[in-house]
């Protein structure tokens, strides 16, 4: 989950990943926590930088089909 895989994260993996997918640090954690839901560009973009760690799938299942 997302979630388990943000807080294993330091504060600089953090902000790597926030500027790896063109997002704040801050709105990922909103993500993370299930505050807001990741848009369809967003999903794929963490789903490529985290090599399939986070998965889009899992992130945005009415898009994104297994």
């Amino acid at each position: 989950m997302f979630i388990d895989y943000w807080k294993s994260l330091s504060s600089t993996e953090k902000k790597e990943l926030a500027q790896a997918v063109n997002s704040k640090v801050s709105y990922l954690r909103h993500v993370a926590n299930g505050r807001h839901i990741a848009g369809i560009t967003l999903a794929q973009k963490l789903h490529e930088a985290t090599e399939g760690i986070i998965d889009k799938h899992k992130l945005r299942p009415d898009f994104f089909t297994s």
